[in-house]
């Protein structure tokens, strides 16, 4: 997957990549995993932004609890069998695979025909 700063500056759109392993590290010590991804998306998170989410099993408790509140459109691209991403999503891309690996090749190429169809001159 195209790292954020592919998203902020081919796109100019606000990117944050949760699984920095600096910022799960910090939540993860405080609190607790089950947070190190909600909370920073809860600090980014502004009204009226859609929000785009790459979840191989679309299971992860933190997102199912970000997207729960129902504050923004979600988009998911999501592999195995979608799980609650999958239900929860307003647009989905569904790798239908149960290879994390094959998944996560196939979000790689969603993402750069994401880059490209939002790319700005």
């Amino acid at each position: 997957i195209p790292p954020p700063q592919d998203l902020v500056k081919l796109c100019g759109m606000r990117a944050l990549c949760v699984n920095d392993p600096s910022i799960i590290t910090a939540y993860a010590n405080d609190h607790a995993f089950d947070y190190s991804f909600y909370a920073p998306l809860q600090v980014w998170r502004r009204p009226g932004d859609a929000v785009l989410i790459f979840s191989c099993s679309g299971k992860s408790r933190n997102y199912i609890e970000f997207v729960s509140q129902e504050l923004n459109p979600l988009l998911a691209v999501v592999g195995t069998d979608g799980g609650f991403l999958k239900e929860k999503a307003s647009c989905c891309v569904h790798i239908q695979h149960a290879d994390y690996a094959l998944c996560e090749t196939a979000f790689s190429m969603v993402a750069d025909l994401i880059c490209a169809g939002l790319e700005k001159p």
